[in-house]
C-alpha cells in the first residue's frame, strides 16, 4: 500500500513539474484542434507577435436584430492565449440594443463597462432565481459558468463598450434563440417543449435563418393569395370575361403573391440576422 501511495505522489511531483517548464503553448493553426485546444507551435516559430491581438480595438457590427456585437480574443483568434486558460472579448451594444440569454459551456465571466449603462443579469440553475443590477461604467459583475446571463443597454441612448474575461482559452458561446430558430430543430418539437403556437415558431425561423419546409412557408403565404382570388372570382363577370379573363386574373395574383413572399423571405432574413462573420456579431 506504502508503494503505491509513494508511486501516485511521484507522478504528480512529476507531472507538476512538467507543467511548470511548460511556459506557453502557442496555438498551431495548421494542426487540428480538440478538447484541450489547439497543439503547440514549435518554439522557434514563436514570435512576438504571436501574444498580441489588436482586434478590440474596432467597434463590432451591431447592425443586427439584436443591435449587438461580441467580438472574442479566445484561442481561436489569439494563439497566445491557447492552454493558458484566459481570453477575452469586446461587447459592443448599441442604443436600445441587447446581448440575448446566452451561456458559455466552458467558462465563467467578469464583465467590465468601459461605457454606457447595463441592465445585467443571469439565472442560477437550482431555484431558477434571477440576479439583476444596473451597471455603469467602471462597475464590473460575474457571471458563473454556464448559467443562462444576459445583458440590456438602459443607457437613454448611450452605446455601451464592455470588456468581457473568461477562465477559459475557449469559453464557447450559445445563443438560446440561435440555438432554438436558427438551428434544425423541427418546428413540431419547438412548438411541443415551448407551448409556442406554430406561426409564432415559423416566423421565428424566418427572421434567424432556420431550417424551414419551404411547402408549408408557401402554404402559409398563400393564404392571402386564396383569398385575394377568392374575392376576384366573385367579381369575374364570367358572361363578358369567360373563363380565361378568370384564369389570367388568378395567374397574376399568384405570381404577385409569390414574389413578394420570397422577397419579404430574403430581406427580413438579411436585415434581422445582421454579420456574424469574423466574430463581429452574435452569430
Amino acid at each position: 500500500m506504502e508503494i503505491i501511495y509513494v508511486f501516485c505522489m511521484f507522478s504528480l511531483l512529476v507531472s507538476f513539474s512538467y507543467a511548470a517548464v511548460q511556459d506557453f503553448c502557442v496555438a498551431d493553426y495548421t494542426a487540428p484542434s480538440g478538447p484541450a485546444g489547439y497543439s503547440c507551435k514549435k518554439d522557434e516559430m514563436v514570435t512576438a507577435d504571436d501574444f498580441v491581438y489588436s482586434g478590440l480595438n474596432t467597434t463590432g457590427n451591431t447592425v443586427n436584430i439584436f443591435k449587438a456585437a461580441n467580438t472574442p480574443a479566445s484561442a481561436d483568434q489569439f494563439p497566445g492565449v491557447n492552454g493558458l486558460g484566459i481570453s477575452m472579448a469586446r461587447v459592443d451594444v448599441a442604443a436600445g440594443g441587447v446581448i440575448p440569454l446566452h451561456i458559455h459551456p466552458g467558462a465563467n465571466e467578469v464583465l467590465f463597462v468601459a461605457e454606457g449603462t447595463l441592465d445585467a443579469g443571469f439565472i442560477s440553475s437550482d431555484r431558477n432565481t434571477v440576479y439583476v443590477k444596473t451597471i455603469k461604467k467602471g462597475d464590473i459583475m460575474v457571471f458563473p459558468r454556464g448559467l443562462l446571463h444576459f445583458q440590456v443597454n438602459v443607457g437613454n441612448g448611450t452605446p455601451v463598450v464592455a470588456l468581457a474575461s473568461y477562465s477559459s482559452a475557449r469559453p464557447g458561446l450559445q445563443i438560446v434563440d440561435f440555438a432554438l430558430f436558427k438551428s434544425n430543430l423541427s418546428t413540431e418539437l419547438i412548438k411541443r417543449s415551448t407551448f409556442l403556437d406554430f406561426l409564432q415558431i415559423k416566423k421565428l425561423k424566418i427572421v434567424f435563418g432556420g431550417s424551414m419546409n419551404v411547402v408549408l412557408v408557401f402554404a402559409i403565404s398563400s393564404v392571402g393569395f386564396v383569398l385575394k382570388a377568392a374575392n376576384a372570382m366573385s367579381r369575374v363577370d364570367l358572361a363578358a370575361g369567360g373563363d380565361v379573363g378568370l384564369s389570367l386574373c388568378i395567374y397574376t395574383l399568384w405570381q404577385t403573391e409569390v414574389l413578394r413572399s420570397i422577397g419579404r423571405l430574403e430581406n427580413q432574413t438579411e436585415k434581422n440576422v445582421g454579420d456574424g462573420e469574423n466574430g463581429h456579431g452574435l452569430v
